[in-house]
């Protein structure tokens, strides 16, 4: 969602390229998850179970059907997707209100205790708030400094065509951030604006930056990974490799499709 405040398209922006470039990501992925699956057996490797204190259910026994469990979420995306081809303001957090809303709705006879999903929903939230908002106050400080306009000035030179290089500066601004929208957030503020005066056709320059955005954000430092591995008991020693190539590979084979596609068809 966040190109679509600086190019002036929508979600379906390059619908093509998009579809494409996801259904190249998500083989990647499984091929690799397939590989080392197959090593981890031949390793004889299982897991290992952290014990616990048990915790109370959210959910009584009678969990709901799997259809209507997905229905907050189908409409969520369906309220995303219509308003901003409507070019409403603030249709995310508008679409998360009523997805949450729907769900208290929808769930209500399953749930034994609305107080204390409510405030498992808030305690499991603060968590991966400050530690992505960490990692991006930490990018925006880097691109404040003096010597950020060398790297900006260092991108818009580089040669060959320009969405290679708003990939390039994509990929570098989220990795610095650890955060794919923070990363992307910066992006845009820092080359949008010149990158849509020399003609570059806003519906490849969304896609391709979107998809670069999630290239890199799979390092140490990333909020997701720190949350994942915090909520999972997982460590960078055990864990990080898995999850830096799972992440990395799908999206960078994607980034690859996107970019040929986006210099070719553009």
């Amino acid at each position: 969602i966040i190109p679509t405040n600086y190019f002036h398209t929508t979600v379906m922006a390059a619908p093509l390229m998009g579809i494409i470039a996801s259904v190249v990501a998500i083989s990647i992925g499984i091929l690799y998850m397939y590989i080392a699956l197959k090593k981890s057996l031949a390793k004889n490797e299982t897991f290992q179970v952290v014990e616990e204190e048990a915790e109370s259910p959210i959910l009584k026994e009678n969990a709901p059907p799997f259809f209507l469990s997905i229905m907050p979420i189908i409409a969520l995306i369906g309220i995303i997707f219509a308003g901003s081809a409507l070019d409403i303001s603030n249709i995310v957090v508008i679409g998360l209100a009523i997805a949450v809303a729907l769900s208290a709705i929808i769930f209500h006879r399953y749930i034994p205790s609305h107080k204390a999903t409510i405030s498992a929903g808030a305690d499991s939230s603060i968590k991966p708030i400050f530690l992505t908002a960490a990692s991006v106050a930490f990018g925006v400080v880097i691109t404040l400094a003096p010597s950020f306009e060398i790297i900006s000035n260092f991108i818009m030179n580089l040669p060959g065509n320009p969405l290679i290089s708003l990939g390039i500066a994509t990929i570098t601004l989220s990795a610095i951030t650890g955060s794919a929208s923070g990363g992307l957030g910066i992006s845009m503020e820092a080359f949008a604006d010149q990158y849509m005066a020399i003609g570059v056709n806003p519906d490849a320059m969304h896609r391709v930056s979107t998809t670069a955005s999630g290239v890199l954000t799979a390092l140490p430092h990333s909020g997701t990974i720190l949350s994942t591995f915090s909520l999972t008991g997982l460590t960078h020693e055990n864990a990080y490799k898995y999850s830096f190539l799972s992440v990395t590979l799908p999206n960078l084979s994607a980034l690859i499709v996107a970019l040929i596609m986006g210099i070719f068809f553009y």
